[in-house]
């Protein structure tokens, strides 16, 4: 039987689509008027969810990132996670907003079951995700097939589509 591990532990030199970032500091604006923006910064736990392939090529300028909290601080943030079978329709993937990571084992690197925030997003230029990545040699990665099933769940929260009317249901 194939063992399919969820993570693994990678060089920080290099960056893939499903890599953690720690401690990532990212400017928050608050306020709302023109020329009073104050600025805070915020620390995140993250996951990049830019394409592997596009993160290779010179032309891209920009990761895209997603904060990612252990479920106790998720479930904190969103009182739906601690509703009865709130946690289950997280799991099966029922949360539009959020996507369930496993637990991960590896020693050094152990932590909780996670949750992947969709709904903020985080835009870094590359060159400060790769130095803060190498700054912490090695880092956790998600490994396939689960990266590409978060990746698919990131695109379809962004392609849904409301429909104005509904096919009715079969009678049966």
């Amino acid at each position: 039987m194939v063992d399919y591990n969820w993570y693994g532990i990678v060089d920080g030199s290099e960056l893939q689509q499903g890599d953690f970032i720690f401690d990532l500091e990212v400017p928050i604006v608050r306020g709302t008027k023109q020329d009073e923006f104050p600025v805070d910064i915020e620390t995140f736990d993250t996951i990049i969810l830019t394409q592997s392939c596009d993160i290779q090529k010179v032309a891209v300028e920009h990761i895209v990132l997603c904060p990612v909290w252990d479920i106790e601080v998720a479930a904190r943030l969103n009182p739906q996670f601690g509703a009865p079978g709130g946690l289950e329709r997280l799991r099966k993937g029922q949360v539009i907003a959020f996507h369930l990571l496993n637990r991960c084992d590896l020693p050094g690197y152990q932590r909780d079951y996670m949750v992947v925030q969709f709904e903020r997003i985080i835009v870094r230029p590359k060159d400060t995700v790769l130095a803060l990545a190498a700054s912490q040699k090695n880092h956790l990665r998600l490994l396939p097939p689960y990266r590409e099933e978060m990746a698919q769940r990131f695109g379809m929260f962004f392609a849904r589509v409301g429909l104005p009317v509904e096919i009715p249901s079969f009678k049966s």
